[in-house]
């Protein structure tokens, strides 16, 4: 949501495993070590919404007066209550106010790994004021009626995106989007907004009040990785 900590000290290698990857090998390392493994090598696909809604289901579903802020590296909303896990899948990681990387934020996230559908294997985020499950333990199988977390309608609200399959908590557009203005709009920010869009959530950049737009919302920084699902 707002100038994270890491984004100010990654400059000098200290914070993110994506920043350190960044300094040492390059932008190629960093940006491959963003993209989930088993999406190399294939052809990319538009996945209509009949099939992304065969097995994922709207996260926000029960948030009360559910708003649909920016998209930046995931997609930004407001609104109260329990998020659900978006389908079958594996929790990889929990911090409870603990991530070093979302320390300007709460310090909260929580990321599932898909193992059904076409984001089978692809990882997702859900950050910032939304506090995980006191239940919810890593290694543990979830469906789309687990609660992950319980967001408050408070600054910095929720992000929620694709997460990097190397580097737990961290999203994948990270290494690049970390160059650019905060609120840049990414083409991972892109895709998983039109996927909740498919799902029957409001997609990001659709309300323009202050905040409520990425910056320069025209410009799209990066592109999917070679085989991404395209949503």
């Amino acid at each position: 949501m707002s100038v994270r900590l890491c984004s100010i000290v990654a400059r000098a290698g200290i914070c993110s495993l994506a920043a350190i990857a960044f300094a040492t090998f390059g932008y190629a390392a960093a940006r491959a070590s963003a993209i989930p493994t088993g999406t190399r090598g294939h052809e990319a696909r538009v996945i209509p919404a009949s099939e992304a809604l065969s097995f994922y289901r709207n996260p926000f579903r029960r948030i009360h007066n559910l708003y649909a802020k920016r998209i930046d590296e995931g997609v930004d909303y407001s609104g109260s209550g329990p998020v659900k896990a978006l389908g079958v899948g594996t929790i990889t990681d929990i911090a409870r106010g603990t991530s070093h990387f979302w320390a300007n934020e709460d310090g909260n996230v929580v990321v599932e790994r898909m193992e059904q559908g076409p984001l089978a294997g692809i990882s997702v985020y859900t950050a910032e004021n939304c506090t995980p499950s006191p239940k919810l333990q890593v290694g543990e199988q979830v469906t789309d009626t687990t609660t992950l977390c319980h967001l408050h309608n408070v600054f910095p609200f929720l992000e929620t995106g694709f997460a990097s399959n190397r580097h737990p908590g961290i999203p994948a557009a990270w290494p690049v989007y970390h160059n650019y203005p905060d609120g840049s709009k990414t083409a991972y920010g892109v895709d998983f907004s039109h996927l909740l869009g498919d799902l029957g959530a409001p997609q990001g950049n659709t309300n323009g009040g202050p905040g409520d737009m990425s910056t320069n919302p025209g410009t799209t920084i990066d592109k999917l990785p070679h085989g991404f699902p395209r949503f």
